[in-house]
């Protein structure tokens, strides 16, 4: 005779079971239910499949299992539990228990639901022995590990799973304390979270529903899990259920992509944000303990030439055993970042003044000075570094990495090998103050102009928003693009106007577009400066209710460097606690980690526009599609920008992208260009915005 599969035997498991078992669908229809029930409620298998929950329950109790239902499978609740008086087909009334969680099946959310009614004699001895095979009887049908203890902790189950995982049979664990399948460190917190469950008062339930914690296997080894407790009534009797998933290989790819957002791909040093991070944190300490800090910008002198004379491999190369050399040169505490280019960063230990950053400097150089041996050639390079000390030059990292980036250009023009930074050379920038003085005229005098890009969905093909892209119409220059002032607007304090006059002129815009039939969003650009402004909020809140417009309408994109700093993400909540859209901008490019995009309520993350561009030469899928599975785990939208050709708008589907923006799709064009563009593209307006939360 053939040997029956597991999922033969799981099935007859389910038919077997000596209490009611249903499968229900999101909607409350019965997909699936057992002999048991069908005798329980006196219908026909045929009957129940073809009807709902709701029909075989009191009308007084159908809306709070349909509540409960509804909170269910959206996540709200992790399962419930009710004692419903039930509508047998007799037309009598009879009150049991019903037990219900979210069941995930291909792609589906269903109820698994367990159902028992009261029977005469049924109840006592009789059911009480039958708890255990029962409880097993559901329980082996999962395929999480799943054990079972009673109200004190001891194991009263032990599904086929947990065997597996754990690498116990069952009948070594059942009586013992649960406490056993949990690693040392995590011992307290489970025991905590356990008894929790078990206390009566069930206000005392932590509101997360699940823990993760380190697991301890037969054989001694260790390993992650999450687990999720729920409380059941099976039998007549009470018992607590832990449902157990092995979390190994999700921790490991989480770790992995941890790694990567905070390290260089090139040289495995930390990369911007790393350092900012670190700097942060040396401030912090400084700060309490009144110590001086100090972090150096270091350039190598004519990078070009390398690569121009001998290629971008030997250039890489090149960066790399430098990268060796100043590693191998500092101390452990000491930071080496390599922000991009041919830029590193050094942040040494705190108490350093500006003669120890100038002693660290001249180590740097005479390191550097030693031929590079790459393939049989042998290359020599000089480098200039800048160097700035907290607090005398700046109080926070970002005005520390400007003035140590003065100061190495001061250094690299002086070709001194090394600078520390003065006041004077503010406004070093050839022009910066005038173009500033400019730009504060332009402001006023509507010399600025938006441009507007779509953004389509690739499921759809269709306009799903618009991108406002500021542009300056320089009287005697042209137009300027935003790089071309955008610095010089944040040095001389003017962030804050432009960014006013962007917001507006871009609500007004939806405001006339709307007006004329044309339903669609508007995003906007926000520089961190931009995020330091606390008065932002407000401004923009009063904007919407000048021009009349929802909230959702409006989108900010945010610098992926903001959200690690605490009053930028004070501020970008607020924002998205209105109603505003938050997406992060250039993600990928490596400034920001897991921890820091949790703290904000994001939509979208807008894929670095240099990562989509690498795609046809680079095999760039490898590197867009963790970035992709990042997002989509954390809930969010991905959007590809500068897509550039066919090809790559092709693959992005295949990636997981939701949406993408670039010139191959339509450039940036002035409003009035894009009206008739959107009536007649075949990638014109979607009827229906799928990523829009509110109308």
């Amino acid at each position: 005779m053939k040997p029956r599969s597991k999922r033969e035997e799981n099935g007859r498991a389910y038919d077997d079971a000596p209490i009611g078992l249903a499968l229900v669908s999101a909607e409350g229809r019965f997909l699936q239910v057992n002999p048991k029930l069908c005798a329980l409620l006196g219908y026909t298998r045929q009957q129940l499949l073809h009807t709902t929950l709701g029909a075989v329950t009191d009308p007084r109790d159908k809306q709070l299992m349909e509540l409960n239902s509804r909170r269910l499978v959206a996540g709200e609740i992790d399962e419930f539990q009710l004692e419903p008086h039930f509508l047998r087909a007799d037309g009598r009334q009879a009150l049991g228990r019903f037990s219900a969680k979210v069941t995930n099946g291909d792609g589906n959310r269903s109820l698994s639901c367990v159902v028992e009614i009261d029977e005469p004699g049924e109840r006592g001895a009789t059911r009480a022995e039958g708890f255990v095979n029962e409880l097993d009887a559901v329980l082996d049908e999962f395929l999480d590990g799943v054990i079972a203890t009673d109200e004190i902790g001891r194991i009263v189950s032990f599904n086929q799973a947990a065997q597996r995982l754990f690498g116990y049979e069952s009948g070594a664990v059942l009586g013992r304390e649960a406490s056993l399948l949990i690693a040392g460190p995590s011992q307290e917190e489970f025991t905590t979270y356990l008894a929790a469950w078990a206390t009566p008062d069930r206000e005392t339930v932590p509101p997360s529903g699940s823990r993760e914690l380190w697991a301890r296997r037969k054989d001694g080894s260790n390993f992650p899990i999450e687990l999720r407790v729920t409380r059941m009534v099976l039998g007549g009797e009470s018992c607590l259920v832990a449902i157990l998933r092995d979390i190994s290989e999700q921790r490991a790819q989480t770790e992995a992509l941890e790694y990567k957002t905070l390290h260089d791909a090139l040289t495995s040093l930390p990369n911007r944000t790393l350092l900012n991070d670190r700097l942060n944190q040396a401030i912090l300490t400084g700060s309490r303990q009144r110590k001086m800090a100090a972090v150096l910008i270091m350039d190598v002198n004519d990078f070009k030439e390398v690569n121009d004379t001998h290629g971008h491999y030997v250039g890489d190369r090149l960066l790399q055993q430098i990268a060796i050399r100043l590693e191998g040169l500092l101390r452990s505490s000491d930071t080496v970042a390599r922000l991009g280019g041919d830029e590193f960063a050094i942040l040494p230990g705190l108490g350093m003044g500006g003669e120890d950053g100038a002693t660290t400097a001249q180590k740097v150089l005479r390191v550097l000075e030693q031929p590079f041996s790459i393939d049989g050639q042998a290359l020599r390079i000089t480098a200039s570094i800048g160097i700035a000390l907290f607090p005398m030059h700046g109080r926070d990292a970002a005005s520390l990495l400007r003035h140590a980036d003065e100061a190495m250009y001061v250094a690299k023009r002086a070709r001194s090998g090394f600078a520390l930074y003065a006041p004077q050379q503010d406004g070093g920038r050839p022009g910066d103050r005038l173009l500033a003085g400019e730009l504060r005229h332009a402001i006023t005098h509507d010399q600025m102009v938006l441009h507007f890009q779509p953004t389509i969905d690739l499921h759809l093909g269709k306009t799903i928003g618009v991108e406002a892209l500021v542009r300056w119409q320089h009287p005697e220059r042209g137009l300027m693009p935003p790089r071309s002032f955008i610095p010089a607007a944040e040095e001389m304090g003017l962030i804050k106007p432009l960014t006013q006059w962007v917001i507006n002129r871009a609500l007004k815009q939806s405001r006339t577009w709307a007006g004329a039939g044309l339903d669609i969003d508007v995003a906007v650009n926000l520089s961190s400066r931009s995020l330091l402004d606390s008065d932002l909020p407000g401004m923009t809140r009063k904007l919407l209710k000048i021009w009349g417009l929802h909230p959702a309408r409006l989108m900010v994109d945010i610098p992926e460097s903001s959200v690690v700093a605490a009053p930028m993400i004070k501020t970008a909540t607020q924002l998205g606690a209105m109603g505003i859209g938050l997406a992060v901008d250039d993600f990928g490019a490596g400034v920001s980690s897991l921890e820091h995009l949790s703290r904000l309520p994001v939509r979208e993350l807008k894929i670095d526009a240099s990562r989509i561009a690498a795609m046809p030469d680079h095999g760039g899928d490898s590197a867009i599609r963790p970035i992709v599975d990042l997002g989509h785990r954390m809930g969010l939208k991905m959007v590809a920008k500068g897509v550039e050709d066919q090809d790559t708008l092709d693959r992005l589907p295949g990636l997981g992208c939701d949406s993408a923006q670039g010139f191959h799709i339509c450039p940036p064009l002035v409003a009035s260009d894009l009206a008739p563009w959107l009536r007649q593209s075949a990638w014109g307006l979607a009827e229906q915005n799928p990523h829009r939360d509110m109308p």
